[in-house]
């Protein structure tokens, strides 16, 4: 009965810490952007930067760029007609998308948020 419990306390321990050690696990995005076309590409809960910036430049295309990286989170990038861009990064796609606009905004008229994107956990 002592080894019963024992077990018992010990799957009871896993069941309980198993859910946090997974959810600790850094989730990585990218977002990628090529202004002279206007395409772009993004990507979220990767394992780590590289891959994800690897799947946000395939699904941009030929001559983009990474233009912000964001991890646990949200990111955001936003640019102007004239060439000024900001990003932003941020818990939720609107605190990413604010700062990414007011960033771009204090600098010049006419931003928009070009590409977002949210890691699911």
């Amino acid at each position: 009965m002592k080894i019963l419990s024992k077990s018992l306390t010990v799957l009871a321990a896993f069941t309980v810490l198993a859910p946090l050690a997974a959810a600790a696990a850094d989730r990585h995005g990218s977002l990628a952007y090529r202004a002279s076309t206007g395409a772009y590409g993004y990507s979220y809960d990767y394992n780590n930067p590289r891959d994800a910036d690897r799947r946000a430049l395939r699904e941009c295309g030929r001559g983009c760029a990474v233009v912000v990286r964001f991890k646990n989170g949200c990111g955001a990038y936003a640019s102007a007609p004239n060439g000024t861009y900001g990003w932003g990064v941020g818990p939720t796609r609107d605190a990413a998308e604010y700062t990414a606009f007011d960033e771009c905004d204090s600098r010049a008229p006419g931003c928009e948020i070009r590409v977002w994107g949210c890691n699911t956990r």
